[in-house]
């Protein structure tokens, strides 16, 4: 997925990118997770973060990423942390690109 590897700025292995992959596939689908792209950029951000901090086993990289989606990106989230996740994703945009 492109924006798994845009996020981890090529420092990735393929493998590793996988695992990620699959752990992101499997929470995006569910359906308590909130469908915007700022909820899936903040997502990814925080799971290749995880995988950078040592998450690497598949297992354990499932389980806390599951967790950490349902805790910060479902469709019920407060509207303070919606508009600190729009922003953030807002300001990390490059300048000019589409909405």
């Amino acid at each position: 997925m492109e924006r798994l590897q845009r996020l981890s700025k090529g420092a990735m292995l393929p493998t590793d990118l996988d695992k990620v992959r699959k752990v992101f596939n499997t929470a995006v689908s569910q359906t308590w997770f909130d469908e915007n792209e700022y909820s899936k950029e903040g997502f990814a951000a925080q799971l290749i973060a995880l995988f950078h901090c040592g998450i690497v086993r598949s297992e354990q990289l499932t389980k806390i990423g599951l967790l950490l989606a349902l805790n910060e990106f479902s469709r019920d989230m407060s509207s303070i942390q919606r508009s600190k996740l729009k922003a953030a994703y807002e300001f990390s945009r490059p300048s000019g690109a589409a909405t």
